[in-house]
């Protein structure tokens, strides 16, 4: 019994020692793996090919194939540079566990289908049998479709469990560009493949914000759900999207955006958190999106957008960019490309616009271009350069050349080449919004002809131009200050200097002293709605300089200081010959001493004498305007003589917080063919500098007149900042004696 006991447990040794010393002599022999890799077959399966070469090495030291290729119906791999260590203890149990994997290179083709799908889906491994890959490396992936740019991913790590029909990835890490991949999923056998899984990205340059999505999808490789969320620097949220990575591959989806914050990117906040729908399909021809996105800050609507292009080698090429607004027919176009890297986004962008206008909703912009061109280039300064035509207002158009540099907060605008009016500018300057919004250009001005603005203008002039600004919208500053004007102006040498100043309602006049063409200009203070503070002098010995198609001489001199109610105003002025538009005067006289501010003491005088004066078809050979008194009370008288017309008024009149208050007692009124008018009873008139307002009066013809006893001229009136409005009624009153004669 004993040697029987003995025997059987020798044999149950020998049993279990031989499979022991096979997988030994397996796992320590390169013969044995060679032999083992040779007796693989070529064909089986769905696998049209399977060729494994370059065997060298042993399971359990580690081993190295040089090339593995396997060729399937829909997809052929390719593998170089194999290398693996598997222990050699699990294979008693069927189960094979790398604990080293690596290749080198992972080529991956997509075919075309040439045969007719298998009758059951295909298993991964026989039953039984699982291959379990703990740390596996692949530098380099490249993905080839059909069709299209292939995809190259490199620093691949990750975990594997493959069963007879799943293929589970515990966690992959990989490199996409600059991007940083994160994927677990599972891969089921079915017809076709069943696939699940949840992805996230991560891109952090060293300039620019930090980039951060994540995306699920469920279903097969012939139409898969997808869900995809951009979390950072914006949101955009896919979520009924739809990918199929059977040929032709496509991906498809309706997605929102929401808080596009430009200033994340170093631009302005001027736009505001723009928001809006797009549409995206991504497939074998590159990637297409379209849509409407809605800056706020421009108070405009909605900007239409696409894009159109295409990924490859770590580069996204813009063959179509368009942003176009419909209301004001602007169009741009960009073209280039975008290229992620660690320093962050490199962009090499040209681009050129269509009737650009701004602000975009106006009508009567401020600022139009009919077309320009740009290029935008670089990863931070980047460096951008236009070509285009402008028009500021009704100012004649320029041609303008610029260079700058787009820096976090700022545009440094190291070259502005402009041509207008025969002339041209060599500016510089920036245009900045951290930490607060400003804009600033100077440089020498040379050569620019006013003539062309104005033919009576003629001249060749040069000043140096320092401008600049505090805010972008309603409420901001413009400083304005032209230096060292130089050259000639209608024949004569041009001279002078000044600073102008717009803030908001606000127009501030510093130190404006010009020669010119026969003008001499001075202006020092300011003029706004609520109150005006202006000293003026005037000499033209040609009014033409200052009015279209004006003529004669003015001397004119002044203060105006006050609020619209209580106008100080202080004038010395004369002229001769002067016309402008319909009105003609032969000879102006006027001093006013008018002082509402000073109290009720305060003077209160002016004479206006003004000779030959023609108007609305009527001559006139004398105009007298008197005024005496104080502040609170003085008279108003005024005469007009002529052939034509005949007036004779007098009132009395205060200044109140009201304004001008003036209450006339008499007013006589003659026209042509002895018509006398009347005024019944006292008129009154409330004037400020922005308002008049006339209380109903009636003129009533004069009596013993068979033509114009009964006849009456009734009106009243306003006029403020809003508009005018009139109402009037003529009784018995000879229609010619209101028209202008007629011609000669």
């Amino acid at each position: 019994m004993k040697r029987r006991n003995t025997l059987v447990a020798v044999l149950i040794t020998l049993l279990l020692a031989a499979p022991i010393a096979g997988l030994w002599t397996l796992g320590h022999s390169e013969s044995a793996l060679q032999r083992l890799v040779s007796l693989v077959p070529e064909k089986f399966g769905t696998l049209q090919k399977l060729s494994i070469r370059d065997v060298r090495g042993t399971l359990a030291g580690g081993f190295q194939i040089g090339a593995v290729d396997i060729e399937h119906d829909i997809v052929s791999l390719q593998l170089r540079d194999v290398r693996a260590r598997v222990d050699l203890i699990p294979l008693l149990w069927q189960s094979v566990e790398a604990s080293e994997l690596s290749v080198g290179e992972l080529i991956i083709k997509q075919e075309e289908r040439d045969q007719p799908p298998p009758d059951k889906p295909p298993r991964f491994l026989p039953r039984l049998l699982t291959v379990e890959l703990r740390a596996a490396k692949i530098p380099v992936m490249e993905i080839r479709p059909m069709k299209g740019d292939p995809v190259v991913i490199r620093n691949i790590d990750f975990q594997a469990l493959v069963r007879s029909t799943t293929i589970k990835f515990g966690k992959l890490d990989a490199s996409l560009g600059g991007m940083r991949l994160e994927l677990t999923g599972l891969l089921s056998s079915a017809m076709p493949l069943e696939l699940e899984g949840d992805i996230r990205m991560a891109y952090d340059p060293r300039r620019g914000p930090r980039w951060r999505a994540e995306g699920r999808f469920d279903g097969d490789l012939d139409n898969a759900r997808l869900q995809a969320t951009l979390l950072e620097p914006f949101d955009v949220r896919l979520e009924d999207g739809s990918m199929k990575l059977l040929a032709p591959w496509s991906v498809r989806g309706e997605a929102s955006v929401a808080n596009l914050d430009v200033r994340k990117f170093g631009g302005s906040a001027f736009l505001g958190l723009i928001g809006g729908n797009v549409s995206i399909i991504a497939d074998r021809d590159g990637y297409r999106v379209t849509g409407r996105l809605l800056p706020p800050g421009l108070d405009a609507g909605p900007i239409d957008v696409s894009f159109d292009g295409f990924y490859f080698r770590n580069v996204l090429t813009a063959r179509r960019i368009t942003l176009a607004h419909a209301g004001a027919n602007t169009q741009a176009e960009i073209f280039g490309t975008f290229t992620p890297t660690e320093e962050g986004l490199v962009l090499d962008l040209e681009g050129r616009w269509t009737k650009l206008r701004w602000p975009l909703a106006d009508t009567t912009p401020a600022l139009d271009s009919t077309r320009g061109q740009f290029t935008f280039r670089g990863y931070g300064p980047y460096a951008i350069s236009a070509k285009a035509d402008a028009r500021i207002g009704a100012l004649p158009r320029i041609e303008a050349n610029l260079e700058a540099t787009l820096e976090p907060g700022r545009f440094e605008l190291t070259s502005i080449e402009a041509r207008a009016l025969d002339g041209s500018a060599s500016l510089t300057g920036e245009i900045a919004w951290r930490p607060s919004e400003r804009w600033q250009i100077s440089g020498p001005v040379r050569g620019v002809n006013p003539g062309n603005i104005r033919s009576a203008l003629p001249g060749n002039v040069n000043f140096s131009l320092d401008a600049r600004g505090r805010g972008f919208g309603a409420r901001s500053t413009i400083d304005v200050e032209v230096k060292s004007l130089s050259g000639r102006l209608r024949g004569t040498p041009a001279r002078g200097s000044g600073a102008l100043t717009v803030a908001g309602d606000m127009l501030q006049f510093k130190d404006i002293d010009l020669s010119a063409g026969g003008l001499r200009l001075a202006l020092d203070g300011s003029l706004t709605p609520r109150r005006n503070d202006l000293n003026f002098r005037i000499f033209a010995d040609d009014l033409g300089v200052l009015a279209e198609g004006g003529t004669g001489k003015l001397r004119a001199n002044g203060t105006l200081r006050g609020a619209p109610n209580a106008m100080k105003v202080r004038l010395d002025a004369s002229g001769e010959n002067l016309t402008l538009n319909d009105l003609k005067i032969g000879r102006l006289s006027a001093n006013v001493d008018l002082d509402p501010t000073g109290g009720a003491e305060a003077s209160a005088t002016a004479r206006v004498e003004v000779d030959d004066i023609r108007a609305l078809g009527r001559r006139a050979e004398r105009l007298r305007l008197d005024i005496a008194g104080r502040s609170a009370a003085h008279t108003i008288g005024v005469e007009i003589s002529g052939n034509d017309i005949g007036l004779s008024a007098q009132a009395n009149g205060r200044f109140d917080v009201q304004g001008w208050t003036q209450q006339w007692s008499t007013l006589a009124l003659r026209l042509p063919d002895n018509i006398v008018l009347g005024l019944e009873q006292s008129l009154g008139i409330q004037l400020t500098t922005d308002s008049i307002t006339v209380s109903p009066f009636c003129l009533r013809g004069e009596k013993g007149s068979s033509l114009t006893d009964a006849a009456t001229l009734c009106a009243s009136g306003r006029r403020n900042d809003t508009g005018w409005a009139m109402d009037a009624a003529a009784s018995r009153l000879p229609i010619a004696s209101l028209l202008p004669p007629p011609n000669a």
